[in-house]
């Protein structure tokens, strides 16, 4: 069922004749499957937007193949997952890894967290709460990337449109 959902985003950002010349040459049970899936998109007010589509089948594909999404994560996307956490969280979470974003991460606080972040001392984690971190720091990463299609200049909460997509397509996916 989650291949149809996946599939039926795809579909949605595909112009109509194009959209129409693939239903036209798959199974009568995935054709009536995929066109309820279509209108469920257009009630719910999706845009037929190729980004979001991408966005939202990539992530899955890219855990499943095995890809650390913490360890090739950018800094602007780092910023948005983490702007809103405390300082002693921020050390924790640089301190559980050598992460290619952390030296930029770090220079991209503001002088006084900076200084923060970096004059806390940086006790060891329990193993098992560092796994759980790392899942949950992975977790929210994923969302991001779902919902926003990669972008990089909005805050992971926000308010307004996009938000209404964006749940809109957690509730659907």
């Amino acid at each position: 069922m989650a291949d149809h959902r996946q599939s039926s985003l795809l579909l949605h950002a595909l112009n109509e004749p194009d959209r129409r010349w693939i239903l036209a040459r798959l199974p009568a049970r995935d054709q009536r499957i995929l066109r309820e899936h279509l209108t469920e998109l257009r009630i719910l007010g999706i845009p037929a937007d190729f980004e979001i589509a991408e966005a939202a089948t990539a992530s899955p594909r890219s855990a499943r193949a095995g890809r650390n999404p913490l360890r090739t994560a950018t800094v602007s996307q780092m910023r948005a997952i983490l702007i809103d956490e405390p300082v002693w969280m921020l050390r924790h979470l640089l301190a559980l890894d050598n992460w290619s974003w952390k030296q930029d991460f770090i220079e991209s606080l503001q002088p006084g967290q900076r200084e923060r972040v970096l004059a806390g001392s940086h006790a060891t984690l329990n193993p098992k709460l560092a796994k759980n971190l790392r899942t949950q720091l992975a977790g929210r990463l994923a969302t991001l990337e779902r919902v926003r299609g990669g972008g990089s200049r909005r805050r992971f909460g926000g308010h307004g449109a996009i938000d209404f997509v964006r749940g809109a397509l957690r509730r659907w996916l």
